[in-house]
Formats: structure tokens, C-alpha cells, sequence
């Protein structure tokens, strides 16, 4: 646009051979290209990396650390990060010197997550002209799936969250599991909510903890979708530990024997994260 302007001042001026005319232009033209220069100088010369950082669940916003270096003599002012919809941080470089940033995204899925293409700019000194590029790491972080509460879970698989909050466990007992209903099966542990909502029954499964050690396992939620499932054990798993029980957890492939703290929490959640179906 500036160009076609510059152009067309330029052809006026030639027109009617005014001096004032071509001196504007070119004027103008000098300051045009100046400001070029400058904004993709401010631009140029900065060294991007990113940190590894902790994991999170599926849904939670993740902020990806940045370290930004510079490797020139001189500073840089007005450096923007961000993603495609938008710049989330603005920082000046001085000379020399890093500086520590980051970008927020949201992960909606569990497993390893690679942030995909990020977005650098900057218009500075003038404003007048916009610099811009993109950058993209190799660096990988890890998500859970989203820990859902099976008491409060639609049993249709859909995941949907119903109004009710709480959990479904009754009496000293722990929950464990639902799975289809069974001739015999006690009336007091059948899912009645489940029923009421004509998704058929259901019997809900709990253990006794004292002095015992249970598993967590994959198949006590047959008939459910995979992902409902990770997150129904994802929500336990973190229940067990934060009441210092000794638990296990099978899924198809994977086998952890009981034990607990942080380690072994962690080892369970990143089981789930990174289950993979089709190569069970």
C-alpha cells in the first residue's frame, strides 16, 4: 500500500515537474525503507529455546518456558511471542543477555503433545510496518488424560458431566469400578441414575482398604469408551495416592504392581497418558 502511495506521489510530481513534489516522495520513500531495515534488524539476531516443563491434564492450559538469547551487540525492544490468534508477551532483549518468557496453549488430548508452529514479532521502532516470523521445537510435554469422576460421569461413554457433584461410594468402602449388571448382583451397588437415564444397568464395584492392596483396572469398565475409561483410572489413581493407599493398575499391555508416592503415581498416570489401544 505504502508502495502504490510512494508511486503514484511520484508520477504526480513528474507530472507537474514540482520540486516540493519529488522531495516529499522521496522523503517519504528514504523513510519507508528505513523503517524496513530497522523493524527486520530488530528482529534478526535472537536465539530461541524452549525448557522442558511438568505435566499437566488434558484441558489444562500449558505454558511452554522460552528462553530468548541475544547473539548480537545491541538490544532488542518490543519482541512479541505468541500463537497464531494472538501475542501473549512482549519483552526487550538487552545486549548479551536471555530473557525468560512463555506461551500458553491447550492441550486437548492426552499423550505427548508437540506445541506445532509458534509465532514471534515485533513492529518496533516506528510502528508503522509489521516484522513477523515463525519457530517450532522439537521438545515434547506430556499430557495426562483428564482425571472425570466416575460418580459423576453419563455411563452412555460420552464423558458428559452431569449437574450432581460427589462421589458414589457408600459406606467405609472405596470405589472401583462399574461394570454391566449381573444376575445376583447386590440392589444397593446397582447404578440407579444410570437406569433412570435408560442407559441399562449397571453395578458399581468397590474394595475394602484396610490392610489390602487393590488394582486399578482397565477392564472393571468394560463396555465404555477407551478415553472415558483412562479418565475414570486417571481420577482414581489420584484419589488412591492422596489417601496413601497401596494400589496397582493394569491396562491391556501393562501390568504395575502395587506400591505408592509420588513416583509411582506418576508412572501410573503417564501409563494412561500414553496408552495406546491399537497396539494392544
Amino acid at each position: 500500500m505504502m508502495l502504490l502511495i510512494l508511486i503514484l506521489m511520484l508520477i504526480a510530481a513528474t507530472n507537474y515537474q514540482n520540486s516540493l513534489a519529488f522531495l516529499l516522495t522521496f522523503t517519504l520513500g528514504s523513510l519507508g525503507f528505513n523503517v524496513i531495515i530497522q523493524t527486520y534488524r530488530n528482529l534478526t539476531g535472537i536465539n530461541i529455546k524452549a525448557r522442558s516443563g511438568d505435566a499437566i491434564f488434558a484441558g489444562q492450559s500449558l505454558d511452554i518456558p522460552l528462553i530468548v538469547t541475544s547473539t548480537e551487540k545491541r538490544d532488542y525492544y518490543s519482541i512479541g511471542f505468541g500463537t497464531r490468534k494472538e501475542v501473549q508477551q512482549i519483552v526487550d532483549i538487552p545486549m548479551g543477555k536471555s530473557v525468560d518468557t512463555s506461551i500458553k496453549v491447550l492441550p486437548e488430548n492426552r499423550g505427548w503433545y508437540s506445541p506445532g508452529r509458534l509465532y514471534t514479532v515485533t513492529a518496533y521502532p516506528f510502528g508503522l510496518l509489521r516484522v513477523w516470523s515463525w519457530f517450532q521445537f522439537t521438545q515434547q510435554y506430556l499430557v495426562y488424560p483428564a482425571p472425570i469422576d466416575p460418580g459423576v460421569v453419563d455411563l452412555s461413554g460420552s464423558g458428559e458431566l452431569e449437574n450432581e457433584q460427589g462421589t458414589i461410594a457408600i459406606g467405609n468402602e472405596d470405589f472401583f469400578g462399574i461394570r454391566s449388571y449381573r444376575n445376583g448382583d447386590p440392589k444397593r451397588q446397582i447404578h440407579w441414575r444410570a437406569y433412570a437415564r435408560e442407559q441399562g444397568l449397571h453395578t458399581m464395584e468397590f474394595v475394602e482398604p484396610e490392610g489390602k492392596s487393590s488394582f486399578l483396572d482397565f477392564d472393571n469398565f468394560e463396555g465404555f469408551d477407551t478415553e472415558v475409561r483412562l479418565s475414570w483410572l486417571c481420577f482414581l489413581v489420584l484419589q488412591t495416592e492422596s489417601m496413601g493407599d497401596r494400589y496397582g493398575l493394569k491396562v491391556p499391555g501393562t501390568l504395575i504392581e502395587p506400591d505408592h508416592g509420588s513416583k509411582h503415581c506418576q508412572r501410573c498416570l503417564q501409563t494412561l497418558a500414553l496408552f495406546d489401544e491399537a497396539k494392544q
